[in-house]
């Protein structure tokens, strides 16, 4: 039924798409801001991509960081080892692209 409705683009302020079994809905962008708590994650020490090359072998690096920026409710204490975390995991999830 999620494929159907992905299908037919039916959510007026959200995309969704259905890969296996994952489930993702995406702001398009119609809800006022004032509405959306940003998230303040500092710019990452450019060391920290190569490791995480090394952690999500094949992976687009930066599609991740969007993906964790994204996905966080608040600042990590230690953002450069969260998102090696987040790679991590993203690679023990999906395996190789």
């Amino acid at each position: 039924m999620l494929r159907d409705i992905a299908d037919q683009d039916h959510l007026p302020d959200y995309s969704l798409s259905v890969d296996d079994e994952m489930v993702t809905f995406r702001s398009r962008g119609t809800v006022p801001s004032e509405f959306i708590e940003t998230i303040s994650i500092p710019t990452l020490d450019p060391e920290i991509y190569e490791m995480a090359r090394q952690v999500a072998p094949g992976w687009d690096i930066r599609m991740i960081e969007r993906e964790w920026r994204d996905w966080a409710t608040e600042a990590p204490k230690n953002p450069e080892m969260a998102f090696l975390g987040f790679c991590r995991k993203w690679f023990e999830k999906r395996g190789k692209p």
